[in-house]
């Protein structure tokens, strides 16, 4: 019997020593449960100071988690940093930088990518690659790092606008071979269309996440519109997969949309509510036309959103109603505004969506004063294009010309799309003008837009709308001469000051 207890006591002293020695072995975390680990990308804002002064307001997407850490490498001369990520690109346990550049000294300022990583030897970080993006507007830059083709490896895409307006879309995979003569990186994505580019994530199976097995690549897709159609809303979809034996993507598929879709889409979209997205639907000029299409009145509705105005033209008045309230309806909007010059004048403007480039009104007058300026408002609508001239009967009751003058307040632009800028001296002021008539007389107002300006030139940064009498002629044929007045319910007066004298300016026909 004792020495059935004496093996026992040495049997359960060695299980004792070989779990001790088992628990030493084994890492602390063994017993507890795996947490999956995501490795985001560090994403640098740029500092645009150095950078040209028209781009300063540019604005690069700003993506999740962004950090104050600084690129580690000094551009050259004429390059100016857009965007960067840091990551570990090559697998070598140590970070990486990707870092997208404008180059100022090639023409349209091109987007670059380059690759920084730290050399050992030098104990320095220098540049290994750098790769062209085709994308020149840094605004629009996007610059990211998802794994495409689900090989647990990160690769680089850009995406942007280009020179043409056009949408670009490209994917770097980094090479993290060291075979000498091999290539640095590989571009598996080379996408450009007048239209939209996106990646189509798809969810990936719980072996991927666990970093068990690979995953299926991610596809991608372009639509824009359908070059071989009269329809101009018809589009055409083109679908993208990765293709691993050539080790690019490749189109797999093309489908036709038809305009009516896009359309019952769109139209879905401006009745659903949404109060901002009809208001920046009907931003902008729109002239009346008959049953016909044809225009018969000259008369007009400019939607100011940015200012909160409604502002009326017809053949001899102009009316600026403030912008009180909006709301949805089942059809459109309903519109609730006031006369900024009288304000017992209430107009209620009912809008009944048409189609995307026209609208129906009705107009409800809350008139507490007897007035005969009211012109017949109801009717359909089409907005105005930049490019679309309407035929006029009388020059001088058209809103909007295309000319530019002399002063000696600086040189004036007047552009069709309603829009002026004044220079003098190097300082600029931009903002909104109209030409309309009133009792006979041709007047013009400038409405300024709050940059800063010129003293003394025409509706200054801190004054209000300032209207100006029109007198085409007298020193010069060609010439104008612009008095300032003050409207009221007694009509015009003017202010007791100088006349302000506009040269034109010839425009080069060459080239």
């Amino acid at each position: 019997m004792d020495g059935t207890l004496k093996t026992i006591s040495v049997a359960a002293f060695l299980v004792c020593a070989c779990l001790i020695c088992v628990l030493i072995v084994l890492p602390q975390d063994f017993f507890q449960p795996k947490k999956q680990e995501w490795r985001q990308s560090t994403v640098i804002e740029p500092d645009f100071s150095g950078a040209a002064a028209d781009e300063r307001d540019d604005d690069v997407r700003r993506m999740p988690y962004e950090s104050g850490l600084r690129t580690t490498l000094e551009l050259e001369s004429g390059e100016v940093q857009t965007a960067a990520i840091s990551e570990d690109f090559d697998g070598d346990g140590a970070d990486e930088q990707i870092i997208a550049y404008r180059n100022l000294t090639e023409k349209d300022n091109p987007i670059y990518v380059t690759f920084v990583d730290y050399d050992e030897s030098g104990k320095t970080y220098k540049r290994l690659w750098s790769a062209p993006t085709g994308a020149t507007k840094p605004g629009t830059l996007s610059l990211f790092s998802i794994d495409l083709t689900g090989d647990h490896i990160n690769e680089v895409v850009v995406t942007g606008m280009n020179q043409n307006d056009e949408q670009i879309l490209k994917a770097f995979k980094i090479n993290r071979t060291t075979e000498e003569g091999a290539p640095a990186y590989k571009r598996i994505a080379d996408l450009k269309i007048d239209g939209t580019i996106s990646v189509l994530e798809t969810e990936r199976s719980q072996a991927y996440q666990l970093g068990f097995a690979g995953g299926v690549s991610f596809n991608i897709s372009d639509r824009g519109r359908d070059a071989y159609s009269g329809n101009e809303l018809d589009q055409i979809e083109n679908i993208y997969a990765y293709n691993p034996i050539d080790g690019a993507y490749e189109r797999i598929r093309t489908t036709k949309i038809p305009g009516a879709q896009i359309e019952e889409r769109r139209l879905k979209e401006l009745l659903s509510g949404n109060k901002t997205e009809f208001e920046q639907f009907i931003d902008g000029l729109w002239y009346q036309v008959s049953g016909d299409g044809t225009v018969d009145n000259e008369q007009y509705i400019y939607f100011d959103t940015s200012s909160g105005e409604v502002i009326f033209y017809s053949g001899d008045t102009q009316q600026v109603y403030a912008w009180q309230n909006s709301y949805p309806t089942r059809y459109g909007m309903y519109i609730s505004s006031q006369n900024i010059s009288v304000p017992t004048l209430n107009r209620k403007i009912n809008l009944e969506l048409e189609s995307l480039d026209s609208v129906r009104v009705k107009i409800s007058e809350d008139v507490r004063m007897r007035i005969f300026m009211n012109a017949p408002w109801d009717g359909s609508y089409r907005k105005v294009k930049v490019a679309h001239n309407v035929e006029k009967k009388d020059a001088a009751a058209a809103p909007y010309i295309d000319a530019e003058y002399n002063s000696p307040i600086g040189r004036i632009a007047f552009l069709p799309d309603g829009a002026y800028n004044i220079e003098l001296n190097g300082h600029y002021r931009n903002g909104r003008y109209s030409f309309f008539s009133l009792e006979n007389n041709e007047l013009l107002e400038f409405v300024p837009d709050g940059n800063p300006g010129v003293q003394g030139a025409p509706a200054g940064p801190r004054d209000a709308r300032q209207t100006y009498k029109v007198v085409r002629g007298g020193q010069d044929a060609d010439g104008i001469s612009l008095t300032r007045v003050r409207l009221s319910t007694n009509g015009i007066s003017e202010f007791n000051e100088t006349a302000v004298q506009l040269s034109p300016i010839a425009r080069s026909t060459d080239g």
